[in-house]
């Protein structure tokens, strides 16, 4: 695998993890063909959140990767977060693969969309029939589940930009 390679994505996740150095962001990020990888940040942009298209080059660094020229990616749309009552998955067989389709509605709301990784399947399975929130990417070829929380998760991810806002507008 090259070194270094770009990326066009999704945020699927982040989470801020305690070092030695302090505080660092660990995102998880989907391509649009559903390649799944973990990169580093020491201080998220405020606009970058779960759900965020995003555009840069990753470069290989110990076990994870960083990220260089990030950019909230200027073709793809912010997916939208829709919260559900209960979540149903659904495997459907395609050719040799398969894709999952999640399905669930709130009210007069109703989604059914593929989920764009394995790792969106994985927790996507872990809150099967629960109260979540998905992420709904409108993309060329279709709308996609980029990414899956719990409302608690989706709390904490809105409490984190909010912080994140105020660091960057008091070092302005």
């Amino acid at each position: 695998m090259p070194t270094s390679f770009k990326i066009v994505g999704y945020v699927t996740g982040i989470i801020a993890k305690a070092v030695a150095e302090g505080v660092v962001y660990l995102l998880s990020a989907a391509s649009l063909t559903g390649e799944e990888y973990v990169f580093r940040l020491r201080r998220p942009p405020e606009w970058l959140v779960v759900g965020t298209p995003i555009s840069g080059t990753l470069v290989k660094v110990g076990e994870y990767y960083q990220i260089q020229d990030l950019a909230a990616a200027e073709n793809l749309k912010q997916a939208r977060p829709v919260e559900i009552e209960s979540l149903e998955l659904t495997v459907v067989r395609k050719g040799d693969g398969e894709d999952v389709i999640a399905t669930g509605g709130s009210g007069a709301t109703y989604i059914s969309a593929p989920l764009l990784s394995k790792n969106v399947y994985k927790k996507a399975e872990k809150l099967r029939n629960s109260r979540c929130i998905l992420y709904v990417a409108d993309l060329p070829t279709g709308s996609k589940v980029v990414a899956v929380q719990t409302p608690e998760e989706y709390r904490k991810s809105m409490a984190l930009k909010r912080f994140l806002t105020w660091v960057s507008d008091y070092e302005e």
